[in-house]
């Protein structure tokens, strides 16, 4: 917690000393992607489909599928920065009891909640708990939100933009703002196709330091 409050105290005093706010870039997915650094973009919808019809939607992406949840990385970024709720589904089904992700990779993660898998509830998964990514097992025409991934496009940083990682970082004037609250932070690097910087390691607030 102690670390984590200091990046928080980081980010604000970048955006109340220097009138700039710190973003993180997504240039490398589609519209309203988000970029881990396995270079996978992730896609949280809202609409409520049942599990094929989630995985015809993930389709729509380039090289979309119902995202392959397969480390404890990749279901915290999802749960931290992609998905509002913990409530979806992921790639991954039981036919005949036997668990299979969408790409026909064997599974060597899982994140079961209490009494999972439950044979008898379905053949679908669906995360069910942000906090924890609990999974369990549903009916496969119940109706979930459920998140895509697909893999990034690759490619350099648009102009102005840092490079540090996988990712793109843009600091940026908005002495325009009438106010500079952190909504108003998050609307302004949502007009640059981007949200607030996810600062995960004491290394990369390191860096982001150097640039101030």
């Amino acid at each position: 917690m102690g670390q984590l409050a200091a990046m928080w105290i980081f980010l604000i005093g970048i955006t109340l000393s220097n009138i700039i706010t710190l973003t993180f870039g997504q240039n490398q997915c589609e519209a309203g992607g988000f970029q881990h650094s396995n270079n996978i973009c992730y896609h949280y919808d809202a609409t409520q489909l049942e599990w094929e019809s989630a995985e015809t939607a993930c389709n729509s992406y380039s090289n979309g599928q119902l995202a392959v949840v397969d480390s404890a990385d990749i279901a915290g970024f999802i749960d931290t920065t992609v998905s509002p709720t913990g409530d979806y589904w992921i790639g991954l089904t039981k036919p005949n009891n036997n668990d299979e992700w969408i790409t026909g990779d064997a599974v060597t993660w899982a994140s079961w909640g209490s009494a999972q898998p439950d044979s008898g509830a379905g053949a679908c998964v669906r995360s069910t708990d942000s906090m924890q990514s609990n999974w369990e097992t549903a009916g496969c025409s119940e109706l979930h939100p459920f998140v895509c991934e697909q893999e990034g496009t690759g490619g350099s940083c648009g102009t102005d933009w840092d490079t540090y990682g996988s990712s793109c970082y843009l600091l940026s004037g908005w002495k325009s703002l009438s106010s500079r609250s952190w909504a108003d932070a998050q609307t302004y690097c949502e007009s640059q196709g981007s949200h607030l910087a996810v600062v995960t390691t004491s290394l990369e607030n390191t860096e982001l330091a150097v640039w101030e």
